[in-house]
């Protein structure tokens, strides 16, 4: 890991105290975080947005007429993920969690936060409010259950009302759930430092979880490469990659 440049190194080491005098620290995730790990972001060059049909195929309309293909392109990304590992970034925000009472909202769908936090003993809540990837849910029903290597693209019912099974993930259409957002909603309001790690902030309502950290008083710190909508906000910007920045910035 090369050490942050001399732009970077004032402002970091002003968070880096912030970060040691608090006691609750609230980190909201976005795609950003898991890029080192080769999971494509959404809005960068060689994002999922590149790709024309994703938002057709993310939307919650097509499931009806478009079943096969939205589960077949969904199953490939959940097969993605059991290739990939944890980065740096990820680890740096378990490893805090050792000793600060951290909270994660992420807007990723993937789990490499929970193995992170499983590879080194540690555990904190991360709330995962724009779904999850590793989730199987029935579609009518709304039973679940995780599991990664279950196979979704070939169109399985539910055993429990036969409804058709898909990712646990929120498509376009579809409300936020319910409990994630709002115990992101309470952490917003309770944490001493809210770290925005790799996210563009124009996603709604779930960029309404640092504006209300800030207005109840927070420093917020922000990690990524550009600026984003909620730079403004912002007490310090740390421009870089998060798997770079975080090590540094968390670092006891």
């Amino acid at each position: 890991m090369s050490p942050p440049d001399d732009s970077v190194a004032p402002v970091l080491a002003t968070a880096k105290q912030w970060v040691q005098r608090a006691q609750n620290v609230l980190f909201f995730v976005g795609a950003g975080l898991s890029k080192a790990s080769g999971i494509q972001t959404f809005r960068d060059g060689d994002g999922w947005y590149q790709d024309h049909r994703v938002e057709e195929l993310a939307n919650v309309a097509s499931f009806s007429s478009q079943r096969a293909t939205m589960l077949s392109w969904y199953q490939h990304r959940r097969d993605q993920l059991q290739n990939v590992q944890p980065n740096e970034g990820h680890f740096a925000i378990a490893a805090c969690a050792k000793d600060k009472n951290v909270v994660v909202a992420t807007q990723n769908v993937d789990d490499l936060l929970e193995r992170a936090q499983k590879g080194l003993g540690v555990s904190c809540p991360v709330w995962h409010v724009h779904g999850s990837l590793a989730e199987v849910r029935c579609h009518h029903c709304l039973r679940s259950f995780e599991d990664l290597s279950f196979d979704l693209s070939t169109l399985p019912g539910c055993k429990a009302c036969d409804g058709p099974l898909r990712p646990g993930v929120v498509w376009f259409g579809e409300s936020l759930p319910e409990a994630p957002l709002h115990q992101s909603f309470s952490a917003a309001t309770t944490c001493d430092v809210c770290i925005l790690v790799g996210t563009s902030g124009v996603v709604y309502p779930a960029a309404l979880i640092p504006e209300r950290a800030a207005a109840a008083g927070a420093k917020l710190v922000e990690v990524n490469p550009n600026a984003s909508a909620l730079s403004s906000l912002c007490h310090a910007s740390l421009r870089g990659p998060a798997h770079e920045l975080l090590p540094d910035l968390l670092s006891a």
